[in-house]
């Protein structure tokens, strides 16, 4: 579920935490984002240079359009994952869908399409391709916040804020859902300071490092 649907809540509030605890934040990355609009919120609410925002989206389709309409912007044609290689991509053939996922489902018979896309790390998208530390991350990516936190190992210790969406319960075949999600990040240090529950399915929560 993309914030476009629920009124950026979890942006304003993200924005709103990192003024009242005064992080500095330089530069932005947002993993998953189907149109690129919440890195554009995120960069001009924090008056960040364009060249310090970074955005990974899977979905070919998707990325064209990101690449596109933000051309100022570092934008990468990854699957976010816990290590690199090739995976199969479930990709939306409707563009304000927002349910595209590397892991599988039972929507996704139709309307959807199978693609092979190259899966990296954060880490290693980080130390390779970025080649900038990651103040502040936003994580959306339908079922694989597990497996996206997993490739995040070495730098995760630079992010002052983190916003995820995980699930409740098991949405995507066999993923790990909140309890998992969460214990990762409070054995990383990692305090929550907000959290929103988006229906029956899945839960915002920001982050931020103790």
């Amino acid at each position: 579920m993309g914030s476009v649907d629920n009124d950026r809540l979890e942006l304003k509030a993200l924005i709103k935490i990192i003024n009242e605890y005064d992080l500095p934040i330089k530069t932005f990355l947002e993993v998953g984002s189907r149109n690129g609009s919440d890195a554009d919120f995120v960069c001009k609410k924090l008056n960040l240079k364009p060249e310090n925002v970074f955005i990974v989206e899977a979905h070919p389709g998707f990325y064209k359009y990101i690449s596109s309409k933000f051309t100022d912007y570092n934008v990468f044609n990854y699957g976010a994952w816990s290590e690199n290689g090739e995976l199969d991509f479930h990709a939306s053939l409707d563009f304000e869908d927002g349910r595209s996922s590397l892991i599988d489902r039972d929507i996704y018979k139709e309307n959807f399409k199978s693609v092979t896309v190259s899966t990296r790390t954060i880490d290693h998208m980080i130390e390779n391709d970025f080649k900038s530390s990651i103040d502040c991350c936003k994580i959306d990516v339908e079922g694989a916040s597990y497996e996206v936190l997993q490739g995040f190992v070495r730098n995760l210790q630079n992010v002052k804020a983190l916003q995820i969406e995980t699930e409740q319960k098991v949405i995507w075949n066999n993923q790990h859902c909140y309890d998992d999600v969460y214990n990762l990040l409070e054995s990383t240090k990692f305090k929550k300071v907000w959290e929103l529950k988006l229906g029956k399915t899945q839960i915002d929560s920001i982050w931020i490092k103790k």
